[in-house]
């Protein structure tokens, strides 16, 4: 979306901003008004693709608060909504503690003194405990099992500043799968 007109009332500039936060390309567009409430200078526009963007490029990003690490956990929450329907990946979703962490990590990074992975939001397979939480390791046997602890690499995930927003599905029969298939379709 183009905004060629700096003809236009606040009123209009903040409905811009409003509807233009994310398009339909699931592109975050983000919009810097500065320029058209003081002075008059030209609209800057800036799309990120983030699911395309490297973690160092995230983070390069996040620095530059040209995105926040609310808006980046956001945006992959409604993307694990979206597609979890026909993938089945993830198995625990902590949308509130991940968007409170989040928040936390936009203070730190605000600060200067985060970590270097701070605010990126990931996801980890259900093998790693994680205190408080369903922890099956893809086992019918482990289905109602709930940490009482954190593995060691949840707790340096958490260290790091990694936002943990989600728990993937460890799926046992993927070895079996790929076993049969290598034998009936390589030869």
């Amino acid at each position: 979306m183009l905004i060629d007109s700096l003809e236009m009332s606040d009123k209009q500039r903040k409905e811009i901003v409003n509807n233009c936060a994310q398009d339909e390309n699931n592109k975050i567009i983000k919009l810097n008004l500065d320029g058209l409430f003081n002075n008059g200078e030209a609209l800057s526009i800036k799309t990120f693709n983030m699911k395309e963007l490297s973690i160092s490029a995230l983070n390069q990003s996040l620095k530059n608060k040209d995105f926040t690490s609310v808006e980046l956990t956001e945006y992959f929450l409604k993307r694990i909504k979206k597609y979890n329907k026909d993938l089945n990946a993830v198995i625990t979703s902590f949308d509130e503690k991940a968007l409170n962490s989040a928040k936390l990590a936009d203070e730190k990074i605000a600060t200067g003194a985060a970590p270097d992975l701070c605010g990126i939001p990931i996801l980890h397979k259900d093998i790693f405990c994680t205190k408080g939480e369903l922890t099956t390791c893809g086992s019918k046997m482990l289905a109602n099992f709930v940490s009482p602890y954190n593995a060691t690499v949840v707790e340096n995930f958490e260290k790091s500043g990694l936002i943990v927003a989600d728990i993937e599905v460890l799926r046992l029969h993927y070895m079996h799968t790929l076993r049969n298939w290598k034998d009936n379709c390589i030869r």
